[in-house]
């Protein structure tokens, strides 16, 4: 259990270490498709025009700045009991 709680850890700390010029939102997004699947998670994956119209205006207006699109990602899991 301790593992796999690392692992995630490590994962995690991989993705948000890495140059937002290099891991883009979409290759988060994609990243986030990918474990989802191996881990058979149920995931949305929300792009501009999706955002814009759940009226997320803070997210598009951060966004703004940069010349990547910007993703919103929902994971949701069944939380298993670790300990």
């Amino acid at each position: 259990k301790g593992k796999i709680v690392a692992d995630a850890v490590i994962l995690a700390r991989d993705m948000v270490n890495e140059p937002a010029n290099y891991f883009t939102p979409s290759d988060m997004a994609d990243r986030a498709g990918e474990l989802a699947r191996k881990y058979d998670l149920d995931y949305t994956i929300m792009d501009f025009e999706q955002i814009k119209k759940e009226g997320m205006e803070a997210l598009l207006g951060v966004a703004q700045g940069s010349e990547q699109p910007p993703k919103f990602i929902i994971l949701n899991y069944v939380l298993i009991d670790l300990w």
